[in-house]
């Protein structure tokens, strides 16, 4: 990152539909289908996820941005900006006014 002045790299969080959660709460247990886990806290990297918009079957989609070591402060910058420069953060149909 550092010899590409790179703040972060940014990349989808997951490569296929999003899990519902009846299939990761009842038998048998649906996890990430496959999907890689990046253990981000053994190499001292901060990774936060954000809304990205919606798959075609209306299911939420994430991006995930990974910063420098111990830049915590600078990636959630990063994801703040791109999430009010985007507002793909919409709350479900479901979920009753504050």
């Amino acid at each position: 990152m550092a010899d590409n002045k790179l703040d972060a790299i940014v990349h989808k969080t997951v490569e296929h539909q999003p899990t519902l959660i009846k299939d990761g709460v009842n038998p048998p247990f649906v996890d990430q289908k496959g999907a890689p886990h990046i253990n981000t806290y053994l190499v001292y990297v901060p990774s936060i996820v954000v809304p990205a918009g919606f798959t075609r079957d209306n299911l939420p989609a994430g991006i995930t941005f990974l910063g420098r070591p111990y830049d915590d402060g600078n990636i959630i910058k990063c994801a703040y900006a791109y999430e009010q420069a985007t507002r793909h953060r919409k709350p479900p149909p479901t979920t009753t006014p504050l």
